[in-house]
């Protein structure tokens, strides 16, 4: 449901609607890599969670709150319960 098509007819991403937007991000890192400071050479590469991840934000003001209810029921088993400090929205 989130998938569109635009104007030149390629796949794109439906990122923003009446009830809610979505970021979607892809594979996430997991932790930082371990750099040497002085060499810039890698001692521990990143751990990159390679499951597809996305933000979601809303309502929107005056959005139907029962279809926000729905989305919210709806995403509860793939919802994170501690944030993601590095992805945050602007209000």
């Amino acid at each position: 449901m989130l998938r569109a098509t635009d104007d030149a007819g390629n796949p794109c991403w439906l990122t923003a609607g009446p009830v809610c937007d979505v970021d979607p991000i892809g594979p996430l890192t997991l932790t930082a890599p371990e750099v040497d400071p002085e060499t810039g050479e890698v001692l521990t590469p990143a751990i990159v969670g390679e499951r597809f991840h996305a933000n979601i934000r809303g309502p929107r003001a005056g959005a139907d709150p029962a279809a926000w209810a729905a989305v919210v029921q709806a995403a509860a088993p793939y919802t994170l319960t501690v944030a993601n400090p590095r992805q945050r929205f602007a209000p």
